[in-house]
């Protein structure tokens, strides 16, 4: 089955950087359109995902359900009738002008998830997961260990695990 323009150029993108991922992207599950991945050395409960629509997201799932998602790094390319491309998502007033849509995918889109990924997936946090009183709303935060832990229950404090180890 033939694979979309995103999804092999991330494979050619990952084959070429993945070195420069302090927690490299593992065990991908490739789909025609989609790519889904785990971090290696950081905790299972973790995902990443890439598609060829444009969403680059980060989530954490809790007991077999998405928690939250902790990047959301989405791209949505234009092709400028001048040449070149922008990303929509972006600010009229700040959008650059890439050569080509690889180098937007690359440069704006997945260059963005090494470095959120780098930059966020360290020893000393850990994931805490909170749910609100009536269990309608959950999300996570990726912190230190909170030091008092009668405030993060009070704040509905669900789980805390390390998030690198």
């Amino acid at each position: 089955m033939p694979q979309s323009f995103s999804m092999r150029l991330f494979d050619h993108w990952l084959e070429q950087n993945r070195a420069r991922f302090r927690h490299p992207p593992t065990a991908i599950v490739r789909r025609k359109r989609s790519r889904t991945f785990r971090f290696a050395g950081v905790t299972p409960s973790i995902w990443g995902h890439v598609c060829d629509w444009g969403s680059i997201v980060v989530g954490v799932d809790y007991r077999g359900e998405t928690w939250d998602l902790i990047a959301d790094l989405d791209i949505v390319p234009m092709r400028l009738a001048t040449g070149g491309y922008v990303c929509q998502l972006c600010a009229a007033d700040a959008q650059k002008v890439y050569p080509t849509r690889a180098s937007l995918w690359i440069e704006h889109g997945f260059e963005s998830l090494l470095d959120w990924s780098n930059a966020h997936f360290r020893p000393d946090l850990n994931v805490m997961l909170f749910q609100t009183n009536n269990g309608g709303a959950t999300w996570v935060e990726l912190r230190r260990c909170a030091d008092d832990m009668a405030v993060a229950a009070e704040r509905g404090l669900v789980a805390d695990y390390p998030l690198v180890g």
